[in-house]
């Protein structure tokens, strides 16, 4: 799964876009050393592989094309794609609905490190959150609790790969640029479908993120999540109605 840097080319049909900015306390950007922007986007190579390869619902990585070019000092557009195979007329024919069936497989991997990414590094900033397993009606969430009120929720089966101790050490080399201590957030920006303002996130940087990105574990407290009893109305509502 290359990383294309100033070779960068646009893809026939962008599927899914993701513009990475980090920026000062004032909403400025700040340069980021060539040898720090290395380092990191070989993190971002190898976490995309790890969380497409054997994620929830592993994605076949010779079907994907990922290119990235920097577009200002601390700000980065990444684009993923499926590959458009070099095949003849009749070839191509037969593969179409495999390729149909890849770009949903594709939009759902990149929720996926999407959340995966907003977990972590919550988690890393506010060491002794707590994780709180909800029931809803679309399956078991994840809640993460900042001073006891939730600030993020996943789905509970994307759990094991925020706590992957792989997938943590390429987010600490993907996240290197913001050991620079005047990086105060981080934003990312999701396009999908060519639709603007789909998964935008808002991300902060502090000194308990910069103690992660240098070695720090994850801390919550812990990995285990609660499970909260139910309501009175819980309760009535499970019950069979005549």
């Amino acid at each position: 799964m290359p990383l294309k840097k100033n070779g960068w080319r646009r893809p026939a049909a962008v599927q899914h876009s993701t513009l990475l900015t980090c920026y000062n306390d004032r909403g400025q950007q700040l340069l980021i050393p060539g040898s720090v922007l290395s380092v990191a986007f070989t993190g971002f190579q190898h976490m995309s592989r790890g969380i497409f390869g054997s994620g929830p619902e592993p994605f076949d990585l010779d079907l994907l094309d990922v290119t990235f070019m920097q577009v200002g000092p601390s700000s980065f557009d990444f684009r993923f794609d499926i590959r458009r195979p070099d095949l003849g007329t009749m070839a191509r024919l037969g593969a179409s609905g495999a390729l149909r069936e890849a770009y949903p497989m594709l939009a759902r991997a990149m929720t996926i490190i999407g959340a995966i990414g907003e977990a972590t590094m919550l988690i890393a900033a506010h060491p002794g959150c707590e994780l709180r397993r909800i029931e809803t009606h679309y399956g078991p969430d994840i809640e993460i609790l900042v001073d006891g009120k939730p600030r993020f929720v996943f789905p509970a089966k994307f759990l094991d790969l925020v706590r992957d101790p792989a997938i943590q050490a390429a987010w600490r080399a993907g996240l290197s640029p913001l050991n620079n201590p005047n990086f105060a957030y981080v934003t990312a920006r999701g396009e999908i479908h060519k639709v603007q303002g789909l998964a935008n996130q808002v991300m902060i940087c502090n000194e308990h993120l910069r103690d992660f990105i240098t070695g720090r574990p994850l801390e919550p407290v812990s990995f285990d999540p609660t499970v909260p009893g139910k309501s009175q109305a819980e309760e009535e509502w499970g019950k069979p109605r005549d």
